[in-house]
This record gives structure tokens, C-alpha cells and sequence, in this order.
């Protein structure tokens, strides 16, 4: 990885030779081992840190216009200015709500995140861009006072390096299968949020318009302006009767199991209709990003 510092550089300095007591000498040593420890950690933390999310940044531009096509926002907008929603699911929820009441949940549906307007549709980049930046200041800030005068100085000063950047190399494939996550959780919401519309599950948001043929302030003057309003957010359809596809009961769903035939809940995306915006779904799978 680049950016990594060099130990030859802070390693090979002249050792600053001050005349001490023995106990002085040791308290200070001892002092300094433990501010090599913690503030050498710190600063490789940042210096690793810096180097992966760098790696990382590189391949996930390598893989910009693939991304282009998997994450496909545009596609999914209502209207052309509306973002939908964002439908998260959960499964095999359990829920002890007294000492004799015991529940299970096949599966859970949320609205995470409801319509609003937007110029632009939401973007990949706006979940898997890192603020590398701001880890700048890493092992190469540090004060000449924390150069190794011996040995044991030295010793725990490449310790520290190392472990400072073991973990910002975590810490970064951390950050980034988090908002790799976060993108996913966004647009397969999003998807959701569509089959449920066309299965009749979940209600499309209701949008007013209002024109106003003048509007003045003395200074300005707008004419034939057109003024957007949600109304009403995308509600779940609690009536199953109103849902176009059908539900089969607990006792249906484990003869089904028991003989091993599979069950049907995807709609089918031929029938997804044209002002959806969602006619290519087949060709539109999140996937991850090798980052190794």
C-alpha cells in the first residue's frame, strides 16, 4: 500500500545523550516507551488508514462505469424529481413481550427512508466516497522528540508502527463495507419500494401541482411558475385483499416446504410498466467490491 511510513527514516537518527540519575533515567524512559505506545499508535493508524482507503479508492474507480450500471438511480426516480422510498426488511424477529407470550416474525417491513424531492437522484458516489483527507497528519507530523535513542526505544517504536497500521487497515475495510452496505440497503430499497407498488402492497406518494401565472416582488418577476407538493408519503397497504399477488398461510407455506416445491414472491420484471422507470431490473444485481 502507498503512503506507509519508513522506519529507516525515524530509526536511523543520532540518540540524544542526556546525563541522569539511574531513577531519573528510568521514569523517563518509562515515560517515553508509553508516549512512543500510544502516540506512534495513533499516528500509524492514520498512516494505514490513509493507505487503504487510497487501495480502495483506486479500485472502486477502476470500476466507475460498472458501478454506473449496477447503481443505476436514475432509473428508479418517480417523476423524474421524486426519490422514492427506501424499504428495509428484516427476518426471524423474535419478541418475548410477556413471561407467556412468545412471538416470531417471518419478516419485517420498514420504511426506512420516505419520498422527497431532489434535482439529481442519489448517487453511488455519495456513499463510497472517503474523506482520506483528513488522516493526513500520520507518522511523518511527528515531533523529533519521539525519534528512538536506543534500543528499547526503538523496539517499541516499530511495535507501535505496526500495530498503529494493522489497525487503520482494519479500521478502513471497515468503513468501507459499512457504506457498501448503506449503498445496497439504498437501492435494493428503492427496488423494493417498486415491486411492492406494482404488487399493491405499498402506496405510490401523492404529489400536488399548482400554477401560479405571475408571482412579483417589485425587483423580480416569475411567470408561469409551477409549484410541486407531496401531500400524501408512501403507506404500506395493509388490506391484503388489495394486493395483486397472492399470500398463502402458515399451513399452505410448510406443506410447500415439506414437499419441497419452491415459493414465487418476485413479481415478474416484464411486468414492470414503462413510467416505473424499472423495465431493465434483470440486468441490475448490487454486488460487492473486491477490495483484497
Amino acid at each position: 500500500m502507498a503512503d506507509l511510513p519508513n522506519y529507516a527514516y525515524y530509526l536511523q537518527q543520532t540518540p540524544i545523550i542526556v546525563s541522569q540519575s539511574d531513577s531519573a533515567k528510568q521514569a523517563e524512559a518509562n515515560a517515553r516507551i508509553e508516549a512512543i505506545n500510544t502516540i506512534v499508535t495513533d499516528a500509524a493508524r492514520r498512516n494505514g488508514l490513509r493507505a487503504r482507503l487510497s487501495e480502495i479508492t483506486g479500485i472502486i474507480e477502476n470500476n466507475s462505469r460498472k458501478l454506473d450500471t449496477i447503481y443505476n438511480y436514475r432509473g428508479l426516480m418517480i417523476n423524474t424529481v421524486v426519490v422514492p422510498p427506501v424499504i428495509i426488511e428484516a427476518h426471524q424477529i423474535s419478541d418475548v413481550s410477556t413471561p407467556q407470550t412468545f412471538s416470531v416474525l417471518g419478516t419485517r417491513y420498514e420504511i426506512k427512508e420516505n419520498a422527497r424531492f431532489s434535482h439529481l437522484p442519489p448517487d453511488w458516489r455519495d456513499f463510497l466516497n472517503f474523506n482520506i483527507e483528513s488522516q493526513d497528519v500520520g507518522i511523518d507530523a511527528l515531533p523529533n522528540e519521539l525519534k528512538p535513542k536506543n534500543s528499547a526505544e526503538e523496539k517499541a517504536f516499530k511495535k507501535a508502527m505496526d500495530k498503529g497500521i494493522e489497525e487503520g487497515v482494519r479500521e478502513a475495510d471497515a468503513i468501507f463495507s459499512h457504506q457498501l452496505n448503506r449503498l445496497n440497503q439504498s437501492y435494493i430499497g428503492m427496488l423494493k419500494f417498486h415491486q411492492f407498488v406494482l404488487s399493491g402492497k405499498i402506496t405510490m406518494p401523492a404529489i400536488a401541482r399548482s400554477n401560479v401565472s405571475q408571482v412579483g416582488t417589485g425587483n423580480t418577476m416569475m411567470l408561469n411558475q409551477s409549484n410541486f407538493q407531496i401531500t400524501q408519503l408512501a403507506r404500506f397497504v395493509d388490506d391484503t385483499r388489495k394486493w395483486n399477488t397472492n399470500t398463502i398461510s402458515i399451513l399452505e407455506r410448510s406443506k410447500v416446504k415439506a414437499n419441497k416445491e419452491p415459493v414465487q414472491y418476485v413479481i415478474p420484471v416484464s411486468n414492470v410498466p414503462n413510467q416505473y422507470g424499472v423495465a431493465d431490473l434483470e440486468f441490475v444485481t448490487p454486488v460487492a467490491i473486491e477490495a483484497n
